[in-house]
């Protein structure tokens, strides 16, 4: 969250640290109090002077309050019922938490309906592409009046991450971690196949556009083995194919949203260039058809050399290398979408994180906000461990805890980072459109190129854009 949000703290007395330190001023004065000394009469001695009084009173009990908490895959239903009962057993007694754990799959349309129907949480814990879209149509308060120093330590999340939790400008995103866009690479097959010196460099994990497919093309010449896999079947899948664009091309829309900006002519020929490389015969064939999965195991068999990695992919890896069930050769390399001249390129990058209901019971909403504190100040090494360390943290200090040397290696790779699409108004629509539009060219004999697949894109887009 941006270093600005200190300017506009929410009074002290509202926040959880103030609660404790009240109470803890409270105890300190009785013990003080307590100790009088041998000497003392054995019959108290009262006064009716105000003065005399040295403990201050008592803090005024917190009237129970129940909130409903939605919160995503982020770690297991059972991970976070403990974290819940801890929280609401040692740090906030007063709260009671109905809690429902949401799969990924089917999130998006729940959260719609819930938005739609009245029946939206307390708080929402899931994706920037579920969350955005509701601070875009004004169902979600501001975040950066419930965040309490010192317990929220703004500092810790990198600059170039903080705009993730924003929406125009302002912070709606407790943020929990985030998923960044990268390419893994087979470097076993790199080596069987004569090319080990386009591996990129460890330092910057950059690569060109010429050395990827000179890659592609030497891997897949090895036997039952393709150099690149893809796919394409759902509009989601966009973040796998345009982070190939944006990572040196022009991003979505122009700053503000002005216009829309993604047909460039630079980013037509970048396109039909990767539209020429996912269809070649170095390519893993059938990308509109075929599933994640689908490709994500024949790279794991050792018969892929370069894929998109995904949230949570390279922890799977790694334990089927060690069941067994993975080529026990595969040798799993996390570097950025080749660049046209293979300098380090700006990433697709979005959070996951917690938001809260902008609602009228300000009991609830204060109650959800401090939940969501807890859960995302990096302050407790347990929340920390169950999901905070989870893939990539955006809390720079626990980096460390990240449990594989590869992932951390994604955090050097974030210090340039596009501007967040999701939070563009009507941003699933577009996604809609865009999938309609590009999975022709994926397919075989396709109907058209990319530049005209981009020109009707526009075509249909811009009069989103401009209604939002």
């Amino acid at each position: 969250m941006a270093t600005r949000m200190s300017t506009s703290l929410r009074s002290p007395s509202r926040g959880l640290s103030a609660r404790i330190a009240s109470v803890g001023g409270v105890v300190l004065a009785l013990l003080l109090a307590g100790c009088s000394g041998s000497d003392s009469p054995e019959t108290p001695v009262t006064s009716t002077d105000p003065s005399a009084t040295s403990a201050e009173p008592s803090p005024t009990p917190a009237e129970p309050v129940t909130i409903d908490v939605w919160i995503a895959d982020f770690a297991s239903a059972e991970d976070m019922q403990g974290l819940i009962d801890r929280y609401t057993a040692e740090v906030a007694p007063h709260v009671t938490i109905n809690y429902t754990h949401l799969p990924w799959q089917g999130i998006d349309e729940k959260v719609n309906v819930a938005a739609a129907g009245g029946t939206f949480p307390d708080l929402l814990g899931a994706s920037a592409f579920q969350l955005a879209p509701l601070a875009v149509d004004g169902l979600l308060a501001p975040v950066d009046e419930y965040l309490a120093e010192p317990d929220y330590d703004f500092a810790d999340v990198p600059a170039e991450l903080q705009p993730l939790g924003e929406v125009d400008g302002t912070p709606y995103i407790f943020m929990v971690g985030v998923d960044t866009q990268v390419l893994m690479i087979n470097r076993t097959l790199f080596r069987d196949a004569g090319v080990a010196g386009l591996i990129p460099d460890e330092t910057d994990r950059s690569w060109s556009r010429d050395n990827f497919v000179e890659a592609v093309e030497a891997i897949s010449e090895l036997p039952d083995t393709y150099g690149l896999g893809m796919w394409d079947v759902s509009p989601l899948h966009d973040k796998f194919l345009d982070s190939f664009i944006y990572n040196d091309g022009d991003q979505y829309t122009s700053e503000g949203n002005a216009e829309f900006t993604f047909n460039s002519s630079g980013n037509v020929e970048k396109y039909q260039w990767l539209v020429d490389v996912a269809t070649s015969e170095a390519s893993l064939p059938g990308m509109t058809g075929t599933t994640a999965q689908n490709v994500l195991d024949t790279f794991m068999q050792g018969n892929v050399g370069v894929m998109s990695h995904n949230e949570g992919w390279y922890g799977v890896i790694q334990a089927a290398i060690k069941d067994g069930t993975a080529a026990p050769d595969l040798d799993v390399m996390l570097v950025h979408y080749p660049t046209a001249d293979g300098s380090p390129g700006a990433v697709n990058a979005y959070p996951r994180g917690l938001v809260i209901k902008d609602q009228d019971d300000t009991a609830r909403q204060e109650a959800a906000a401090d939940f969501a504190q807890w859960l995302t100040s990096g302050q407790d090494e347990g929340v920390n461990d169950v999901l905070l360390k989870k893939n990539i943290p955006v809390r720079a200090s626990l980096v460390d805890g990240v449990p594989y040397d590869e992932l951390k290696a994604i955090n050097g790779m974030q210090e340039k980072v596009i501007r967040p699409v999701y939070a563009i108004p009507d941003y699933p629509q577009f996604r809609a459109i865009w999938f309609a539009i590009r999975q022709p060219l994926f397919a075989p004999n396709p109907p058209y190129d990319a530049e005209e697949a981009l020109r009707r894109f526009e075509a249909e887009a811009s009069p989103l854009l401009d209604r939002g």
